[in-house]
């Protein structure tokens, strides 16, 4: 795949298209939770790209890899789904690395949607302060350990 001129760090269209097809197939439509590739996650990927440069090489490996394996970008989504986990498992296995770099930013991606994250009843607040409360802590829970002899020396 040829990228774009002056922007190494960017997916082109036939890159972003790839990355569209490879991640519906990640992470496939199920009742009403759309595909990980139908929200946006290619161009998700895209900007953890350009924030986070080192991603770039892994992340292109894979698709190159599954361009190579299944004959091109467009013929990748025109495969059969049953084909394409086929290519998809055949590329895990030459490239481990790359590919657990584009599964796993595309997991990111998907599970930091807010819209996933509200129909997965998660809610988007951050843990704190806001988010998560802390229950209060029991000190009677350590009183066993208290009861114990010292474990260690004094140095």
């Amino acid at each position: 795949m040829s990228r774009p001129a002056g922007n190494s760090q960017t997916l082109d269209p036939a890159q972003l298209q790839l990355l569209t097809a490879i991640q519906d197939r990640l992470i496939p439509r199920e009742g009403d939770m759309p595909g990980a590739g139908e929200i946006g996650g290619a161009e998700v990927v895209a900007g953890y790209l350009r924030e986070r440069p080192a991603l770039h090489r892994d992340i292109t490996a894979a698709l190159d890899a599954v361009e190579a394996t299944s004959g091109g970008p467009a013929p990748f989504g025109n495969l059969a789904d049953d084909d394409k986990d086929a290519v998809l498992r055949q590329v895990e296995a030459d490239l481990p690395d790359e590919f657990e770099t584009l599964w796993r930013q595309t997991y990111n991606s998907y599970y930091t949607n807010t819209a996933i994250q509200e129909r997965l009843g998660a809610g988007a607040l951050p843990p704190q302060p806001h988010g998560y409360v802390m229950p209060a802590f029991d000190e009677t829970r350590l009183d066993a350990v208290k009861k114990r002899d010292k474990l260690w020396r004094d140095a």
